[in-house]
């Protein structure tokens, strides 16, 4: 079914699609870029936030420093899954669970445990 939506996206009635269908189509298209959202060569700055004392000033910076498809992008979709959360009583989502499944989408697969470390800061 992902794939028949993915490949007919321009008459499909999205209104009427299971919202949890229309997210694994999300997650295919993600998957399929070549680089995360947050390309390797910028995953170290956004392992400083972590310790960081002034993160939300330093999380600026580093969103700065994406090209702006990168940073556009992972600002709607964290625009996005943060309103998902909001509603983690009738979907089952913790943030936990939450960044486990977009952690390699978003910051790649170098290190499982830091690449979720890095998706619940951002969460």
């Amino acid at each position: 079914q992902v794939e028949f939506i993915l490949r007919h996206f321009d008459s499909v009635n999205l209104s009427q699609i299971d919202p949890y269908l229309l997210a694994e189509c999300v997650k295919a298209i993600l998957l399929r870029i070549q680089e995360p959202l947050i390309p390797r060569n910028h995953v170290d700055d956004f392992l400083g936030l972590l310790n960081c004392e002034d993160s939300e000033s330093a999380l600026r910076g580093c969103l700065n420093d994406l090209a702006h498809a990168n940073r556009d992008t992972l600002c709607f979709m964290m625009d996005h899954w943060k309103r998902v959360l909001a509603h983690s009583l009738h979907n089952g989502l913790t943030i936990s669970s939450f960044a486990t499944v977009l952690a390699p989408i978003v910051v790649g697969f170098r290190n499982e445990h830091e690449s979720i470390a890095v998706m619940e800061y951002l969460l």
